[in-house]
C-alpha cells in the first residue's frame, strides 16, 4: 500500500475536503468514496487522512484551551488552506472557512495571512500569534496565489463569455433530434466551469467527456479537484494527457472543445488531426497568441506613455491590455476612429502602408494588417495541410485564398471592431 508523505497544500487539501464534507452533509458512502480517491491520487494511506482528521479535532480543542493564541501549528495550517486559492475571491472564501475551522474571526486570519507589514519590525517566524494587540513581528507576508495553468482563474466574466460563445456555436450546429446521441470532448479545468452550458444544450452527462493532466505546480491537488467535479456533474471523466489518450479513444465526437494554455505549435496539430470525428462535427480549438518580438514589445511601451499614462505604472502585461483596446475604442465609432500623425509614427507600421497615398488612418492600418497578415496565414495554411487536416476536401491554393481571407477578416473584426468575436459561425470554415 503506498504511503507517500502529503505536503503542506495536500494536507490543506484534504481537510477542506473533510471540512465541506461535513458541512454538507454528505452521507459515509460518499465520505468514503472521495477517501479512496484522495488515497489514489496522491498515493497516501488510509492512515495518513485519518491522522489528519484527528488532528482538525486536536486544533479545536486546543483553540477552545487557548482563546486568545494561535498556536504555530495552526497558523503554518491556515496559511497553507487560504495557499490553496488561485484567486483574490477564493482567498476570501478560504478565509472564511479556515476562519470557522480555527474558531476564530475572519481579521485574526487577515493578521496571519494577509500583508499587515509594520515598520521597524522583524519577522520572525515560528511564533505562537496573539489575537489581540500588537503583532511580535513585522509580518509573515501575505499569502500568495497558487499558481499555474490548472490552476489558474477561469471564473471571471471574460472566461464565462468565451464559454457562452462556445456552447452556442454547438447549439448552432447540433440539432436537437441528436443530442441525447452524440459525444464530445472538452478539457473543462480542475472546476469543470465549462460542463453546465453543455448539459443545458440536452446533450447527457456521460456523453461529455473530460480531460485533466494536472500541472506542473501541485498537479495531484489539481487532479483530485478535477475528479471531485466531474463526478458532481456525472461527466465521464480521464485524468490523463491528451496526445496519449487519443492514442486509444475510439468514440466518434460530435464536438470538440480544445482550450490550451500554450501557443500554437506542431504537438498541438497532432491532436487536432487524430481527434476522431463524427461525419457532422464542429471542433473548438483556443490557444495563445504567439508573444510579441522584442520591436513590437518597445512599441507598445512608446504607446502606453504617449498615451499619457505614467512610465512607472508601465508594465508589459497592462500594456498588452490597454493599448489594443485604447485602438478598439476608437474603431468601434468610425466617426471618432483617428490616430493622427504623431500616433502612427509610435505604431508598427511598414513602409510599404506608410508609402500608401491615403489619407484615411484606418485604410493605412487595414493595408498594413493585409501586408503584415497575410504571409502568416499562408505560413499557418501550409503547416495545417502537412498535418492532413484538410484530407478528403478542397486542395491547394483554394484553401489557402479562402482561409487566409477568413482569418484576416477575423483579425479585422477584433483589430476594429469589438474585442470579443460573439459569432464564431462567421468564422466556420467548411474543409468539405
Amino acid at each position: 500500500m503506498a504511503n507517500r508523505e502529503l505536503n503542506a497544500l495536500e494536507k490543506a487539501f484534504v481537510v477542506q475536503r473533510t471540512y465541506r464534507a461535513g458541512k454538507s452533509h454528505d452521507e459515509p458512502e460518499k465520505i468514503r468514496a472521495d477517501e479512496e480517491t484522495i488515497q489514489e491520487i496522491f498515493e497516501c494511506s488510509p492512515w495518513s487522512i485519518a491522522g489528519l482528521k484527528a488532528e482538525l479535532t486536536k486544533r479545536v480543542e486546543r483553540r477552545r484551551q487557548q482563546p486568545d493564541v494561535l498556536k504555530k501549528t495552526d497558523v503554518s495550517f491556515a496559511r497553507s488552506y487560504i495557499g490553496l486559492a488561485g484567486s483574490s475571491k477564493e482567498q476570501d472564501e478560504l478565509r472564511d472557512e479556515v476562519a470557522n475551522l480555527l474558531q476564530v474571526d475572519v481579521p485574526a486570519i487577515l493578521r496571519i495571512t494577509g500583508d499587515t507589514r509594520l515598520k521597524s519590525k522583524i519577522v520572525i517566524e515560528g511564533l505562537d500569534i496573539p489575537l489581540k494587540g500588537e503583532l511580535p513581528f513585522a509580518s509573515l507576508g501575505e499569502v500568495p496565489l497558487l499558481r499555474g495553468g490548472a490552476h489558474a482563474d477561469y471564473d471571471t466574466p471574460e472566461r464565462d463569455k468565451i464559454r457562452h460563445v462556445w456552447s452556442a456555436a454547438i447549439d448552432q450546429t447540433l440539432p436537437q433530434s441528436v443530442r441525447s446521441k452524440v459525444y464530445g470532448l472538452i478539457l473543462p479545468g480542475k472546476r469543470c466551469l465549462d460542463v453546465p452550458h453543455y448539459l443545458r444544450l440536452g446533450i447527457p452527462s456521460r456523453n461529455i467527456i473530460g480531460l485533466e493532466n494536472g500541472d506542473d505546480v501541485e498537479p495531484r491537488i489539481a487532479l483530485a479537484e478535477f475528479t471531485f467535479n466531474a463526478q458532481k456533474h456525472d461527466i465521464t471523466y480521464y485524468r490523463e494527457d491528451l496526445t496519449e489518450f487519443l492514442r486509444h479513444f475510439r468514440q466518434r465526437l460530435s464536438f470538440a472543445v480544445i482550450d490550451m494554455t500554450g501557443q500554437m505549435c506542431p504537438k498541438y496539430l497532432d491532436i487536432a488531426a487524430n481527434l476522431p470525428l463524427s461525419e457532422r462535427s464542429v471542433v473548438i480549438f483556443n490557444t495563445w497568441p504567439r508573444r510579441e518580438h522584442r520591436e513590437y514589445q518597445d512599441e507598445l511601451k512608446r504607446m502606453w506613455i504617449y498615451s499619457g499614462l505614467p512610465e512607472e505604472e508601465y508594465t508589459l502585461e497592462r500594456a498588452r491590455e490597454f493599448c489594443p483596446a485604447q485602438i478598439n475604442a476608437g474603431a468601434a465609432r468610425s466617426e471618432n476612429w483617428y490616430f493622427g500623425e504623431k500616433m502612427l509614427e509610435e505604431l508598427p507600421i511598414t513602409k510599404e502602408a506608410r508609402a500608401m497615398s491615403v489619407n484615411s488612418p484606418r485604410a493605412r492600418m487595414e493595408k498594413n494588417l493585409e501586408i503584415v497578415v497575410r504571409p502568416m496565414l499562408r505560413n499557418i495554411v501550409q503547416l495545417i495541410n502537412e498535418h492532413g487536416l484538410l484530407e478528403g476536401g478542397k486542395k491547394g491554393e483554394q484553401v489557402c485564398d479562402e482561409v487566409v481571407d477568413l482569418f484576416q477578416n477575423m483579425f479585422k473584426d477584433v483589430t476594429f471592431g469589438d474585442a470579443y468575436i460573439q459569432d464564431l459561425k462567421k468564422y466556420w470554415y467548411n474543409s468539405g
